[in-house]
């Protein structure tokens, strides 16, 4: 029975090794040649990619306690508990994680996404920079570290990736809204004008996001003296 949890385990067959290791589990207080807590934490894993996670996080929590510096229940709790919507304690997994496997990228994302979630703007920049370094690819993780650095005062960084970003065909009305918010501050209204109407082409933006690139944009020609532009920018307003 052990042989087959492990083999549907390391197939990614989930379910089958789920069932398999709780078998396991209820045998291995009479059989003292099963290792009680690594079948807990098999069992909690292949749970949780089950979708079991009441399941998944009794044994997990078990396994964690008896092993409080392995990184495989600490990190799959992380992941739990983020899927729960419960931040604080997601933080706290997966900060014993990182602590476990200080290499980990997963645990350093995940970990920093946390942080990110529960407003710890500061402390998340450092892993969310690190994960970027080793995912240049992941562009919405590119601008969760912009919004970071917005929120922490480093509005010249921010302003730099939400620029790179106004061409990404799924983030681009966002990162150029927030672009041309930037500009205007800097009183840069050419630029912000570049930025929005930027936003503007792209297809598929949702209509909170389009409606207020319409009125920055409209906003950014009044502040450049330029009424009729203004007025054919702006959205009606609702009574019209």
């Amino acid at each position: 029975l052990l042989a087959l949890a492990e083999a549907a385990y390391k197939a990614g067959d989930w379910e089958t090794s789920r069932q398999r290791y709780r078998a396991l589990l209820d045998l291995s207080a009479a059989e003292p040649d099963l290792d009680e807590t690594e079948i807990s934490m098999r069992h909690g894993m292949a749970a949780f990619r089950a979708g079991a996670l009441e399941e998944a996080g009794k044994s997990l929590e078990f396994a964690r306690m008896k092993r409080e510096f392995t990184f495989e229940p600490s990190f799959t709790l992380g992941l739990l508990e983020a899927k729960r919507g419960n931040l604080d304690k997601a933080a706290g997994h997966l900060h014993r994680a990182h602590q476990a496997d200080p290499d980990s990228l997963p645990a350093t994302k995940q970990l920093g996404e946390a942080l990110f979630g529960l407003g710890h703007y500061h402390d998340s920049i450092p892993l969310l920079v690190r994960a970027s370094e080793q995912l240049p690819g992941d562009k919405a993780l590119l601008f969760r570290i912009g919004r970071a650095y917005a929120e922490t005062d480093r509005a010249d960084e921010a302003a730099r990736i939400f620029s790179r970003l106004r061409t990404d065909p799924s983030l681009g009305p966002r990162a150029a809204l927030l672009s041309a918010q930037y500009q205007v501050e800097k009183r840069q209204y050419d630029r912000a004008i570049e930025d929005l109407e930027l936003g503007l082409r792209h297809h598929g933006a949702d209509r909170k996001t389009t409606l207020e690139l319409k009125y920055r944009l409209g906003g950014a020609w009044l502040r450049k003296g330029d009424i009729a532009k203004a007025l054919v920018s702006a959205p009606p307003s609702r009574s019209s």
